[in-house]
């Protein structure tokens, strides 16, 4: 499984400056005693909050799908905390705060993880009904006779609800799905779907904002939160006891501020300082709260984070992380290498200047001459661009868009898989590669300790528009070595310039990276694009697939479980690279064509066991057509589904092109509509039948039944940017450490 790290929430530049000055310890106070003096006078304003807020109350109202969120600087502080909780019911030892308040730039905010929240308090609960009675005059300013309330855009039976609870105390309460020109209120009560985040910036009164159930948030509203230090993490497990209908709210403000981000790395700081304290579950538990906030976080200049990633490397280096066998050989490595992942990812450039960690792989440049490039690119769909440059670790390039481009960034290296959920030791850093969003701008630095190719990357191609176009000037950079058969002069020119460890070999339908010192073994180049091209176009034709984007293959060093990833970009082994590198049948190359196969036809939406027996047969097919008098099943080492065996059987029994037909049939409809994984298979079943004559219905319909739990030793990676999926290897485990659903989602 892809196992990458949490890709940093996109943010305006002005928000980015906020959460900056948010997240440093401020710069203008003066001195040291008053600054020390400024932050005593606020944690004294936050301490008599909660009190005031609940004061009194033992518990509060948790309705179903109870959000957790984040106090990530000094202006924040949880009011009630609620401990995770696993899908099996059992708790962890992980708190977070569910309802907490910010004090920043003068005006009061309560961040509520779920808007039934206030619908629960109704005055038949006592403690309810007065949590939401001193919520709202604390938010209001207390000692005022009445006061004034908007709900804004919050789903009208809610609405309804909640302005019943508050006509309780005789507050007025006013609803509204728009924002009203006049907004003399002392309180707006609105939600995580709210469209006037501008607006609130510049109000002046009190603030309550909740989450909503199975809702997606607004970006604007989540930048608007940063600015105060608050944010939801995106989340996938319980919070709270399970069988529950209450959170408690009995916890002290010291206690409640240990759930905070500062204290946190606090903690951290202190639990490494002393390693004969630091148990494996107790060290998980605290580095898997501090993800919960840190994948809030935009990429930013961050001195908390900075701060908690030197303890990091420290903790390595105290702990001989760098073995003979390679690095990371203990259980505690690998949790800490997931922290430092998670942090490296949210600090900006110039935090890796003069940082080398790429020896080891992939490879460092010897004496780079660096130089200044234009370079122009052209999209027709999502997918990596070469830019034909070259970062070496620890430089600091610079990229400028010629025109405003959407969804565009910058990426740093070839080798996107994750090594995390395999036992260390590792033979290189479990996660090399880097990405650096341009957002809202022309212009950004970019950087990574390891160096590598630098790509223009399109994350989404959200336009009608037949290709979108734009060039590219990449400062402080290095050209690589790159064949195209379109045009081998190019290729000569750059040869031998510079001594980039990685090259690429370009043909008509797939982007081959490989360490330049393995070029020899491909032989004449030309004659090699010429044979790949032959293999790659049989299959392309089998599936009718006539999309402009180019495969990529990447060898590494280090895979999960040393196996292939069928993916974009498909990684293989290094040790596969020689099989590859020959024009003749081999298993190597047989599993690139397979996996090809099962790429151009997964384009159609077939799910995992029909795309990936189809993705054999194409492959079967290229093999005959290429190769001639040979069984192609002999060269297919993978454990086919039972289905395969089927199709196989139909594939030599009738006409091939029966196959192709009913591929070209489905694209044709899936350019129309988009057609559902179960409608695309049965669409397909009828069109072969059609084709070939007979009713093929009835086998091919059992046949897939029995092949749903396909495993078939592939190794799909959906690899992005995300961590979620790590846990630590069972091998690993002495104790229950991490549960699957013990770990933050992709932003």
């Amino acid at each position: 499984m892809g196992c990458l790290s949490s890709a940093p929430p996109q943010v305006s530049n002005q928000a980015r400056r906020k959460q900056q000055e948010l997240l440093s310890p401020p710069n203008s106070i003066g001195d040291d005693q008053t600054e020390k003096k400024s932050r005593n006078t606020l944690h004294n304003l936050l301490h008599e909050s909660v009190q005031t807020i609940i004061k009194g109350i033992s518990k509060i109202p948790k309705p179903p799908n109870l959000h957790p969120l984040v106090c990530l600087n000094e202006y924040t502080s949880p009011i009630a905390i609620a401990i995770l909780s696993l899908s099996s019911g059992n708790t962890t030892e992980i708190y977070l705060p569910v309802v907490a308040i910010s004090l920043y730039n003068n005006q009061k905010l309560m961040l509520i993880g779920q808007i039934e929240l206030l619908a629960l308090c109704v005055n038949t609960n006592t403690e309810a009904s007065a949590f939401l009675e001193n919520t709202i005059r604390w938010t209001g300013g207390v000692g005022r006779n009445n006061y004034k309330i908007l709900l804004l855009q919050i789903e009208p039976t809610l609405a309804q609800q909640i302005e019943k609870n508050l006509k309780c105390f005789d507050f007025i309460v006013n609803i509204h799905d728009e924002m009203p020109d006049n907004l003399r209120y002392h309180i707006i009560i609105t939600t995580m779907q709210c469209k006037y985040a501008d607006e609130l910036r510049e109000y002046k009164g009190g603030l309550i904002i909740a989450d909503v159930s199975e809702s997606t948030q607004e970006e604007s509203m989540r930048e608007f939160l940063l600015e105060r230090g608050l944010s939801f993490p995106n989340f996938s497990l319980s919070i709270g006891n399970v069988t529950s209908e209450f959170v408690r709210t009995n916890k002290g403000f010291k206690e409640l501020n240990e759930c905070t981000f500062l204290k946190l790395i606090k903690s951290y700081k202190s639990m490494v300082q002393d390693e004969s304290d630091m148990g494996v579950q107790k060290y998980d538990n605290l580095v898997t709260a501090l993800r919960y906030h840190i994948i809030v976080l935009p990429r930013c200049e961050n001195e908390h984070l900075l701060d908690l990633s030197k303890a990091a490397f420290q903790l390595l280096e105290n702990t001989n992380y760098i073995s003979e066998e390679g690095i990371c050989p203990a259980i505690i490595h690998g949790i800490t290498v997931v922290l430092l992942t998670e942090i490296l990812h949210r600090l900006p450039a110039k935090t890796f200047e003069g940082q080398h960690w790429g020896e080891r792989f992939p490879g460092e440049v010897i004496d780079p001459q660096l130089g200044d490039f234009r370079t122009h690119h052209e999209f027709h769909c999502e997918e990596w661009s070469s830019s034909g440059l070259y970062i070496p670790s620890g430089v600091i390039g610079h990229a400028t868009l010629s025109k405003p481009c959407k969804n565009v960034h910058i990426q740093i290296g070839c080798h996107v898989e994750c090594t995390l959920s395999q036992t260390g030791p590792w033979k290189r850093w479990p996660i090399i590669f880097e990405t650096y969003d341009f957002e809202d701008g022309l212009d950004l630095d970019f950087c990574s300790p390891f160096g590598g190719i630098v790509y223009v990357v399109m994350d989404e191609y959200s336009t009608d528009d037949p290709s979108i176009e734009f060039d590219v000037t990449f400062r402080n950079v290095i050209q690589y070595p790159i064949y195209t058969s379109l045009d081998p002069s190019i290729y000569d020119e750059v040869k031998g310039e510079n001594n980039s460890p990685w090259m690429e070999i370009e043909t008509q339908f797939i982007i081959i990276t490989i360490p330049s010192d393995k070029i020899e073994l491909f032989g004449e180049l030309s004659e090699y694009c010429t044979f790949i091209d032959q293999l790659i176009a049989e299959v392309l034709q089998f599936t009718s697939d006539v999309s402009q984007k180019l495969y990529r293959l990447v060898f590494d060093i280090e895979l999960p479980n040393d196996k292939a990833t069928c993916n974009y970009p498909i990684s293989m082994p290094m040790k596969m690279i020689e099989a590859i590198s020959q024009k003749k049948p081999s298993v190597d190359l047989f599993l690139l064509i397979y996996y090809i196969g099962t790429l151009s036809v997964m384009q159609m939406n077939f799910g995992d066991v029909d795309g990936h027996s189809l993705g054999m047969i194409a492959a079967s097919h290229a093999f005959k057509s290429v190769f001639k008098d040979i069984n192609p099943l002999e060269y297919n080492a993978e454990t086919p589904p039972d289905l395969f065996s089927d199709l196989y059987n139909i594939y030599t029994q009738n006409n091939p092109e029966d196959f192709t037909k009913s591929f070209e049939d489905i694209r044709r409809m899936y350019e129309i509509m988009q057609i559902g994984e179960k409608r695309v298979w049965e669409i397909f079943v009828q069109k072969i039948s059609g084709y070939a004559g007979t009713n093929l219905a009835p086998k091919l319909i059992k046949s897939k039944e029995e092949s749903t739990n396909f495993g078939g030793g592939v190794l799909i990676s959906y690899s992005s940017k995300s961590l979620s999926e790590f846990q630590l290897p069972d091998a690993m485990k002495k104790d229950p450490v991490i549960d699957q659903s013990l770990v933050p989602v992709e932003e």
